[in-house]
């Protein structure tokens, strides 16, 4: 028989400690940037873990994936 956790685990706190920065939209690239066919590049935020999509010709990442539209 499992116990029930009395919190959510590191994963909701991490969640929930959104940096300034990044609720300002402010993202910042992860040194792992991959490129596809088309030349738009994609990388994680270093300090939220989101996903990142920047254009060819925009110099601004944008944030994309599952929350990306909200």
């Amino acid at each position: 028989m499992t116990r029930p956790r009395s919190s959510p685990g590191p994963a909701a706190d991490r969640a929930a400690a959104v940096p300034p920065e990044c609720a300002a939209g402010h993202h910042l690239a992860g040194a792992r940037v991959t490129t596809d066919a088309n030349g738009v590049q994609h990388a994680r935020c270093r300090r939220c873990g989101c996903d990142l999509t920047r254009l060819p010709t925009l110099r601004r990442w944008y944030r994309s994936g599952w929350l990306g539209g909200s």
